[in-house]
């Protein structure tokens, strides 16, 4: 049995070469965490993809201390003991094997962390920041934005159920030479109302021919300071010097520039109204107030009346539907894994051979020999994939804070419910992946394997 073992090489160099990778992907990320302007987002990135690389390297000397404390679940019985003693035999082979499930989870579940986070701080951003019932909106599928008619808006204001109404518009324009999306509000008082717009510096309420507000992050990013003139082409034609008269408080329901409706219905390719915030009046259902609005638009198949948990869940529909395309695509990476650990279990069994006849002369039943080398496809498996959502779950809320940086809220949301399907789901394929394996080592013949060179 000694002389079919086989030995296992050293870990020192590929410790340090992991330690160092490791290393420098946490000076970075701290370095982007702790403030670095512009570089922020690309330190921050660079140190996930070196820290991603870095545990990879580090594998083999993590597998044995946790492979053993996943394999001591097991251990209550003798083939679990074996099964254990097995999967932490050659730390190498195991971590090369733990790694490709590691990779995909730490991936998934570090996005699975950012999107729940964006998601979450989406609905409570709009819980805190939008005054508004009701939002009259439609779903832009193609380079014409969907529209709310003039008419349709008059009628809307003139509703019984209806208090106070803002409509928006955004367009594209060329300011200072760069390109900027901007938007305008047919009735800014309203508007201030309706999206809790409160003034930091100069005017907000109001806005006339020439001028633009801003929120106070895009003013602080951009160097801004009242007064400041720029020059805007419009994509209808012409230019024209907007100065900035006002600068908004924080408020992630609306943030960038705003123009003047005047100036929007001269220079936008598509002034009318896209957008409309209605807020009810005091003591009218809000139930019935859509009602009343839908009622109004009923002949406008471009748009549709939401109330506001509505427009939250809309908006956050973008998060799962890229949610649920990357977990398809990963899932397909993590089924080619499944591979590597049919093959690192085949070819432990083959160099196990005389071994495992030794242990079926000695007594261990063929039931106990599948139930062993089960038991060790499990811990490979769910060491990858313990591994992958400590390291997916830390990488994750690193993004978030960096992006709350950025661009200005998010608090860190955990997906517990996906990870613990994860871990679930690494127990399911830890034992379709050892089948094959368990089989083989089940069905040896007991005096040809003892014989066995």
């Amino acid at each position: 049995m000694r002389d079919a073992a086989a030995t296992d090489r050293p870990l020192t160099g590929i410790t340090i070469v992991g330690g160092i990778v490791t290393a420098l992907g946490g000076g970075s990320l701290a370095w982007g965490l702790a403030g670095a302007g512009d570089a922020t987002l690309l330190l921050v990135f660079g140190g996930v993809l070196l820290i991603i690389i870095g545990v990879t390297l580090l594998a083999p000397l993590l597998s044995k201390p946790l492979v053993g404390a996943l394999g001591s679940i097991f251990s209550w019985t003798i083939p679990g003991k074996l099964g254990k003693r097995n999967s932490s035999r050659n730390p190498r082979r195991t971590a090369i094997t733990a790694g490709a499930v590691m990779i995909g989870i730490a991936i998934i579940t570090m996005i699975s962390t950012v999107l729940t986070s964006l998601s979450t701080a989406l609905g409570e951003t709009v819980e805190k920041d939008l005054q508004a019932d009701l939002v009259v909106m439609g779903q832009q599928t193609s380079d014409v934005p969907p529209t709310i008619q003039l008419d349709e808006l008059r009628a809307i204001r003139g509703l019984p159920q209806t208090q106070t109404v803002a409509a928006l518009t955004y367009d594209g324009v060329e300011w200072n030479g760069k390109q900027e999306f901007v938007a305008a509000f047919d009735d800014m008082a309203a508007a201030t109302t309706v999206l809790k717009l409160k003034a930091a510096q100069g005017r907000v309420d109001r806005l006339g021919s020439g001028e633009f507000i801003t929120d106070e992050k895009t003013a602080k990013d951009r160097k801004w300071k009242l007064g400041d003139s720029f020059q805007v082409a419009f994509s209808k034609g012409g230019s024209k010097t907007l100065t900035l008269v006002g600068i908004t408080q924080t408020n992630a329901a609306t943030s960038g520039i705003t123009i003047s409706n005047t100036d929007a219905q001269a220079g936008f390719a598509f002034p009318q109204p896209i957008q409309a915030f209605i807020e009810v009046k005091s003591g009218v259902n809000v139930n019935d107030a859509k009602a009343a609005v839908d009622g109004v638009i009923k002949n406008n198949p471009e748009v549709d009346v939401l109330t506001k948990k509505e427009y939250a869940g809309n908006s956050q529909q973008v998060f799962d539907a890229i949610l649920i395309i990357v977990q398809i695509l990963l899932t397909a990476a993590l089924a080619i894994s499944v591979l590597g650990v049919i093959n690192t279990l085949l070819l432990s069994v083959i160099e196990r051979t005389r071994e495992l006849g030794m242990l079926r002369a000695i007594g261990l039943r063929r039931g106990q020999t599948w139930l062993m080398v089960t038991i060790e496809s499990v811990v490979i498996t769910v060491f990858g994939t313990v591994l992958g959502l400590a390291v997916g779950a830390g990488l994750g809320s690193a993004i978030v804070t960096a992006l709350k940086r950025v661009v200005g809220f998010g608090a860190v949301t955990m997906p517990w419910g996906t990870m613990v399907f994860y871990v679930i789901g690494a127990v399911i394929i830890g034992v379709v992946a050892g089948i094959i394996p368990a089989v083989r080592a089940a069905r040896l013949n007991v005096l040809n394997a003892i014989a066995y060179e």
